[in-house]
């Protein structure tokens, strides 16, 4: 997944993190494996330099033991001494429960480190996109992935994730009802001055509902679902921004503008 995000043959194992001390590895049992599922390297992304960790869920399901989250904690580490934003495809099961209480101690390493990171106004973008894309894939939809995105802004992380996710979220399972001929989803997110524009478009079987001029969930269970499109406004919101929907011939389009302000790092 990180080589469809990345510029062509841009990706390199960072070498800082390939080794993780064995003082982590042997203090708990002689179990652990010295190989892990984290995947950390610096590459190129719309000409920006970026590091980027992916989680391999081949390995032990993806799961972050001890090894794991000494790396992504050097990773952080690393990108905040070097000013460099960092872009993290997650696929993770979730904490290793062969390794139980160490595992966890790992958590609290990891969200130090992130919360440095983001102290020095670095972006961070935790990219739900690799669990969707495989999601579609699995689907037989076709994906497209094309992501510029700024340095050093006052957009937080959470508010990216909620807007990606939703919007993804939305686009996968409409996409899933299309025709062959448009049955896709694609994602671009780039920038225009101070702006950053976020821009989902998906293939669709059936045509978006809506009430009163807003479009509705098609879902039986409408207490429990229809907020994602509230969610990602709210997210807007705090920057001045805006969400526009288009659907015509079978292709449906949803575009979230946010201003951002550059934050001067350390």
């Amino acid at each position: 997944m990180i080589n469809e995000i990345v510029d062509d043959n841009s990706f390199q194992e960072l070498s800082i993190v390939k080794t993780i001390t064995k003082p982590i590895l042997t203090c708990a049992t002689s179990k652990y494996e010295p190989d892990n599922a984290v995947i950390v390297g610096i590459a190129f992304i719309g000409r920006r330099k970026t590091i980027c960790i992916q989680l391999d869920k081949t390995h032990k399901m993806g799961t972050i033991g001890v090894s794991e989250g000494e790396k992504i904690t050097l990773a952080f580490e690393y990108a905040a001494k070097k000013k460099l934003p960092i872009v993290a495809v997650v696929a993770s099961g979730g904490i290793r429960v062969q390794e139980s209480t160490l595992a966890l101690m790992q958590m609290v390493k990891m969200a130090t480190a992130v919360k440095q990171h983001s102290n020095k106004g670095l972006l961070f973008i935790s990219i739900v996109i690799s669990s969707k894309m495989a999601l579609a894939e699995q689907e037989q939809i076709r994906t497209k992935v094309n992501i510029e995105y700024p340095h050093n802004t006052n957009i937080r992380s959470v508010d990216l994730t909620t807007i990606l996710g939703n919007l993804l979220d939305n686009a996968l399972d409409a996409a899933k009802t299309a025709p062959d001929k448009v049955r896709f989803l694609n994602l671009t997110i780039r920038r225009i001055n101070a702006m950053l524009i976020i821009k989902v478009e998906n293939g669709y079987g059936n045509a978006p509902k809506q009430e009163s001029g807003n479009l509705i969930t098609s879902k039986a269970d409408k207490a429990s679902h229809g907020w994602g499109l509230k969610s990602v406004q709210t997210a807007a919101d705090r920057y001045d921004g805006t969400i526009t929907t288009d659907y015509k011939n079978g292709i449906f389009g949803a575009v979230v503008t946010l201003s951002f302000k550059p934050v001067k790092t350390e």
